[in-house]
């Protein structure tokens, strides 16, 4: 026999005794898990239970729930939950909002707050009483509201108990062992994905009197678009005058849904002491499901004194480094005076409103000007007082273009008439007629 029925609101738990608890880590990680059937375990009588999407015969295993729908459609869809145990077990099986941990993981939130996206567009809250070793399909439908943002939302569903226990001074607590599917949703719409890094900071720490140092760099990667992303990631470190000293590839970035952000560390050790150290971080995203998607790359760069103090202090005579510090404020104060000419604030803004306002423009100046006659889609990536750059696909395969302006550019004025001079010429050399536009607003 099976019985449902919609579950009563639950007071607060205290999650600080999952702590006190080794049972719980599997039903903790379980709920991260990305795909198949996933089980908890613990509470009295060492309870166990599983849940994994399902059809309506219950034959079929699907890693996650994967949805692609257009606003306003409807899906009916299943879960499997079982029962592993050899007692009779009571659970609550309900669907809550996703979102990216600290650390970069995947949770659910917590079982007292209220869902507001993919979560509470699932109509399923319900008490599912099972005998030992039994499994039941929960039917549950999906309704994307007409209002829906396009692009990624993400969710799941969750098999919970509640459980009676003690904390460490003897004080009766009552805990929630919870396992759960993920619900991805993508919206019909379009896709704007956009992966920035902010607070690049760095700093040099000798590990040894006479020998190399580490480097690290600590950074937030925050996803300000409205898909998932994933990113691999790579760090240049150069000297004075630009000498190379490495370049490394670094671990991948966890997933990133969409509004969240993760801030890492990274250390590279066994760096010389070149006085100074200059770092490049290129952060390369792709889009979840979707490789298709050209996305620009996030840049980020700074640099910090490396010196070699004992070795200097018996081998450089003063005046020597005086002039070396001379000439590096001097070629540092270049540096700032050319980035100066193009802030990054002014290059995001004007990639924000080429890549959502002029698409189009784009891809015609790369077809027409780029030698990219069979391109598909163009996205701009940067710029200089030099040219524009913009990353392109053809015929499947991505790679960069840059085309110079007709004479250097060092005011934001001169932005959009080069702009505008460069899509009337590749509509010329095209033979297609320039789509003239109002409003467009200033770059």
């Amino acid at each position: 026999m099976r019985q449902f029925s919609k579950a009563q609101p639950r007071t607060r738990l205290r999650w600080r005794v999952l702590a006190c608890l080794g049972a719980l880590a599997l039903a903790v990680s379980g709920l991260l898990a990305n795909g198949g059937a996933v089980t908890a375990q613990g509470g009295p009588g060492n309870a166990s239970w599983s849940i994994q999407p399902s059809n309506a015969t219950g034959t079929e295993t699907r890693p996650n729930l994967t949805y692609d729908l257009a606003r306003g459609s409807t899906v009916v869809d299943y879960v499997g939950v079982q029962n592993l145990g050899e007692q009779p077990l009571s659970l609550r099986v309900y669907a809550s909002d996703a979102f990216t941990t600290p650390e970069g993981g995947f949770d659910l939130l917590p079982a007292g707050q209220q869902p507001r996206d993919v979560g509470s567009w699932i109509d399923l809250d319900a008490r599912v009483d099972l005998a030992p070793r039994q499994r039941v399909l929960l039917p549950f439908s999906l309704r994307v509201p007409q209002d829906a943002t396009p692009g990624d939302h993400a969710g799941g569903i969750v098999a919970s108990r509640t459980a009676d226990a003690s904390d460490a001074a003897g004080n009766a607590v009552k805990i929630d062992l919870r396992v759960g599917t993920r619900v991805y949703l993508r919206v019909n719409g379009p896709l704007r994905p956009d992966l920035v890094v902010e607070d690049f900071g760095i700093r040099f720490e000798p590990q040894a009197l006479f020998g190399r140092g580490m480097l690290q760099a600590s950074y937030t990667v925050r996803n300000r678009g409205n898909v998932r992303l994933r990113a691999a990631q790579q760090a240049t470190v150069s000297g004075p005058l630009g000498i190379p000293v490495r370049q490394q590839v670094l671990d991948e970035l966890p997933e990133l849904l969409p509004g969240a952000a993760h801030t890492t560390t990274v250390a590279l050790d066994r760096m010389p002491p070149l006085f100074w150290l200059a770092t490049r971080l290129e952060v390369s995203p792709a889009v979840v499901g979707n490789d298709g998607v050209v996305v620009p790359q996030a840049l980020a760069s700074g640099s910090v004194w490396a010196v070699p103090w004992a070795p200097l202090a018996a081998l450089i005579p003063l005046g020597g480094l005086t002039w070396l510090g001379a000439r590096m404020q001097r070629r540092s104060a270049r540096q700032r005076k050319e980035r100066a000419l193009f802030a990054p604030e002014v290059i995001e803004a004007v990639k924000r409103h080429m890549n959502q306002d002029h698409p189009e423009e784009s891809l015609a100046i790369c077809q027409g000007l780029g030698d990219r006659p069979t391109a598909s889609s163009a996205l701009m990536t940067g710029m200089d007082a030099v040219g524009i750059e913009f990353a392109v696909v053809e015929a499947g395969a991505q790679s960069v273009v840059r085309v110079p302006w007709s004479e250097p550019v060092t005011e934001r004025a001169q932005i959009r008439a080069e702009v505008v001079r460069m899509y009337q010429e590749a509509c010329a050399r095209l033979g297609i007629a320039p789509v003239e536009r109002e409003g467009t607003g200033d770059h």
